[in-house]
């Protein structure tokens, strides 16, 4: 999974890619306490993909908060010069 991926998906799909993945994350951490895992490394993988799919959530809950705080900004500088 690549930041280039995560920019195409809809906020739906990165949601459910986000609660897949830590449900898959949780598995593995679980298995792993009880036996060790083949591949343990692929804990740290998840781990990684969530912090993806988190910061590419966030990144876009700002862009959408900055875009109506810059027209609040606008819309005030304009009264003030009536």
């Amino acid at each position: 999974m690549t930041m280039d991926n995560l920019k195409d998906k809809s906020l739906e799909n990165l949601m459910d890619d986000l609660n897949h993945s830590q449900n898959t994350y949780n598995e593995l951490v679980y298995n792993h306490s009880i036996a060790p895992l083949e591949k343990s490394h692929t804990i740290k993988i998840s781990r990684r993909d969530i912090a993806r799919l988190k910061t590419e959530i966030r990144r876009r809950e700002l862009s959408i908060e900055s875009n109506t705080v810059n027209r609040d900004r606008i819309l005030e500088r304009r009264r003030k010069g009536k």
